[in-house]
């Protein structure tokens, strides 16, 4: 059974491994343990390969997709450059726009491969109190592909943008469109 690798379904089987699971990846019984995905089977681009981390250097907290904190260890798994939020949980979680700004935060070349509804940017808010919204970051990629699209959250009657590229500079959008809740087509 040597260099297996222990399956889970959803992110939840594998944060509740059992003490005699931990104890198998600690003695190398498995190579590390496959997600076949992240809410429920199926629901990431594919299945993602997590392997025991070492003790040192740390490899930071859980992230809920690259770092997985559990039960006193952490398992990881190591993205290509351009990774999908769909890793992340963002086509089945409820609020999507913080998990796609988070991976928007890690990653210089974020994909979103599905519709996602997300919080609109509130014009109340001045642009150095950033709310709502997905916030790019200098040198960052943002790429639509499979025709996904953006739609605003039906939450603020004023809401004005959905993506923010205030005080960066060298930013990509590659989109097909972005809907907003009242017609609005933005084309990049």
């Amino acid at each position: 059974m040597a260099n297996q690798f222990l399956v889970k379904e959803t992110m939840v089987a594998m944060r509740g491994l059992s003490a005699a699971e931990i104890n198998a990846l600690q003695s190398n019984t498995y190579a590390g343990v496959q997600l076949l995905g992240y809410y429920e089977k199926g629901d990431t681009p594919a299945p993602i390969i997590y392997y025991l981390a070492p003790l040192t250097p740390d490899p930071g907290p859980d992230d809920g997709g690259s770092v997985i904190a559990v039960s006193g260890i952490k398992l990881i798994h190591t993205f290509p450059e351009k990774v999908d939020v769909g890793y992340f949980g963002a086509y089945k979680a409820g609020d999507v726009t913080q998990i796609i700004q988070k991976v928007i935060d890690n990653y210089k070349s974020v994909v979103i491969s599905k519709d996602c509804l997300i919080n609109p940017v509130d014009s109340n808010y001045p642009a150095s109190k950033f709310g709502g919204g997905i916030k790019l970051r200098t040198n960052s990629t943002l790429s639509f592909i499979n025709q996904a699209t953006l739609k605003m959250e039906p939450t603020a009657a004023d809401a004005y943008t959905f993506i923010s590229c205030v005080n960066v500079s060298n930013v990509s959008i590659y989109a097909p469109k972005i809907i907003g809740d009242v017609g609005n087509t933005l084309t990049f």
